[in-house]
C-alpha cells in the first residue's frame, strides 16, 4: 500500500510539470552548468567534465 504523503508529493510535483516550464528551466540550468563548469576542464587531473540534464560527471586521471 501507498504512503499517502509521497503520493500527494508526487501528484503535486506532476502538477508542476504541468503548468510550469520545467523542461526548460532544466535546459536553461544545463547550459549554465555546462558554461561555468568548461574551466575545469583544464585543472590538473580532470580528463573530461560532462554535463547530462541534472548529472555532472567528472573523469578523473588514476
Amino acid at each position: 500500500m501507498a504512503n499517502a504523503m509521497a503520493c500527494a508529493c508526487a501528484n503535486a510535483s506532476l502538477d508542476l510539470f504541468a503548468c510550469e516550464p520545467r523542461l526548460t528551466q532544466v535546459a536553461q540550468i544545463e547550459a549554465q552548468m555546462r558554461s561555468e563548469l568548461e574551466a575545469c576542464r583544464h585543472l590538473p587531473g580532470v580528463v573530461d567534465v560532462r554535463v547530462m540534464v541534472r548529472s555532472v560527471w567528472w573523469s578523473l586521471r588514476a
